[in-house]
């Protein structure tokens, strides 16, 4: 695998099965570079920012891939899905998906 990525299981044998690590992601438009998870996301391995579920500024339906989620106390919208913002309760911004608000 290139630099900075990994593979999710032992006798990979194809470029294509190279993911990035837990922690980091790999951002739109590249192949094989993964960058750290921005502040306010989770970053499981395989993230990937063609994942996120959003089209055109729109929610679509999750693949169940891996993407940078938002966490606890934290809000994403589609028309920016890379930048988090952190929310005044777990109850307003329960985490873990896109545009998704509490009570």
């Amino acid at each position: 695998c290139p630099e900075a990525t990994t593979t999710s299981g032992l006798g990979s044998l194809s470029l294509s099965e190279c993911v990035c690590p837990e922690g980091t992601y790999r951002p739109t438009n590249t192949e094989h570079s993964c960058i750290s998870c921005p502040p306010g996301l989770r970053c499981d391995l395989g993230s990937d920012a063609k994942n996120i579920p959003c089209d055109g500024g729109r929610m679509t339906e999750d693949s169940g891939e891996p993407w940078p989620r938002p966490l606890p106390q934290h809000y994403v919208a589609c028309s920016e899905p890379i930048e988090a913002y952190k929310c005044l309760n777990v109850r307003a911004c329960p985490g873990g998906e896109m545009e998704h608000c509490g009570l």
